[in-house]
Order: C-alpha cells, then structure tokens, then sequence
C-alpha cells in the first residue's frame, strides 16, 4: 500500500472521530461506503440506514471517543485503538473504556466494514 493510502485513510479515521466530537451523524454516515458494515456488540448495522440510526443511539447516549494511539494499517485495513467514553458507562461509574476499531477500506477509501471491540479490560477508568 502506498503512503499516499495510508494518509488518505488516516485521515478518514480523523475526520471520523472529529464526525464523533461534534455528533455529526451526517458527517460520520457520509464516510462509509453505502453497502458498509458495522459489527458492535455482537450486532450487525448493515447499509447507511442503519448506520445513520447506530450513530444516532451512541450520540443519544453521549458517545465520546478519541484516539488511544495511531493507525496501524495492514493492506487494505486499518487499526485505531480508542478511548471511549458514554453515559451507558457512566451509571456504571466507569469512566472510559478502551475499545478497537477494525476498519475495512474500498478503492474510494470508504469504510466498507467496522468493528468495534474491547481492546482489552481496563478497569482504571472505574470512579471509586
């Protein structure tokens, strides 16, 4: 893969994440290839629609992420480990969880898949 590629699609993770800050559904959708999936906590978004609609519950419930370090690219994907923060989390007294995002790149660099997991326990974030 070129470095042209790989900034290209670095910076489609930073325009992402920026998407995320300002809870610009619209701006997050945009970046993902019409027949994109998103794998989340053993459920399938599949199509913009439904992507629209999964960004929309995770910013109704204060979604925060931001990146725990930089893109690992690997061929035709890429790696960002993040620090994710929601209201869900909160009521739990967690502050933050570390996450992973495993994104799927076309031509266009679009994402075309997404899958977010824990990127391992991390129980630092707990308040008291």
């Amino acid at each position: 893969m070129s470095h042209h590629v790989r900034e290209a699609r670095t910076r489609v993770l930073e325009n992402y994440l920026d998407a995320i800050a300002s809870q610009d559904v619209d701006a997050c959708t945009v970046l993902f290839a019409t027949d994109a999936v998103v794998h989340f906590m053993m459920q399938t978004f599949a199509g913009r629609e439904q992507i629209q609609r999964w960004h929309e519950e995770r910013f109704a419930n204060g979604l925060e992420a931001d990146a725990a370090d930089q893109v690992r690219h690997a061929g035709a994907e890429a790696r960002l480990d993040l620090i994710v923060r929601s209201n869900r989390l909160r009521i739990w007294r967690i502050d933050h969880i570390r996450a992973r995002g495993l994104f799927r790149f076309d031509d266009q660099n679009q994402i075309v898949e997404a899958r977010f997991n824990l990127a391992r326990p991390d129980f630092a974030g707990s308040q008291g």
